[in-house]
């Protein structure tokens, strides 16, 4: 994502590096935080036709998640128009 991101708003590969260096292991762990219990309750708990269902209403709440954050840390950076 954070790639695209550089990519789609044209930062220079220095700033993308950075943005990544940064930002990425916090993502991660986010990201693991969540899916990890995710997928365990999902196959350990859930049943075999219901799996589907539950990993898509869990992506759905994790990337809601995520572009609300990401907005927001836009937003921060983003000096304010006079």
């Amino acid at each position: 994502y954070m790639i695209y991101d550089g990519v789609y708003t044209r930062k220079t590969k220095r700033e993308v590096v950075h943005k990544i260096r940064a930002q990425f292991f916090g993502l991660w762990c986010k990201n693991a935080l969540f899916w990890v219990p995710g997928n365990w309750a999902n196959y350990y708990l859930g049943t075999p036709n219901l799996r589907v269902v539950f990993a898509n209403m869990c992506s759905f709440w994790w990337n809601t998640y995520f572009s609300v954050a990401m907005a927001q840390i836009a937003a921060k950076s983003t000096p304010a128009a006079s």
